[in-house]
């Protein structure tokens, strides 16, 4: 999962130990390395304003300040569980939930 930060060019990614990493999207290139940016456990990102919200392990949306965050900061918990993934559009925000 990745989600561009556009006022600070950075793009986010989700590495395979859940945690998030950057870079700056416009030097983004095959040999540009990805920095640490917050600590697991997140699968899924997304960007609204500068919030990042993820979609964690226990199925619940976490959120952090971009302009804040580092390896050291805390998630807070933004909602309930049952949610598999997350997304932004001109409408709002769209929280998918598992369908059981």
């Amino acid at each position: 999962s990745i989600a561009v930060h556009s006022a600070t060019d950075m793009i986010y990614g989700v590495g395979v130990d859940m945690a998030v990493y950057k870079q700056i999207l416009s030097k983004m290139g095959p040999k540009t390395q990805w920095l640490a940016a917050s600590k697991g456990s997140v699968e899924r990102i997304a960007i609204y304003g500068d919030i990042l919200y993820g979609v964690a392990y226990d199925k619940r949306i976490w959120k952090q300040n971009v302009l804040s965050m580092t390896v050291q900061t805390e998630w807070a918990v933004a909602s309930r569980d049952s949610v598999s993934d997350v997304a932004f559009s001109s409408y709002g925000f769209h929280p998918k939930r598992y369908e059981e």
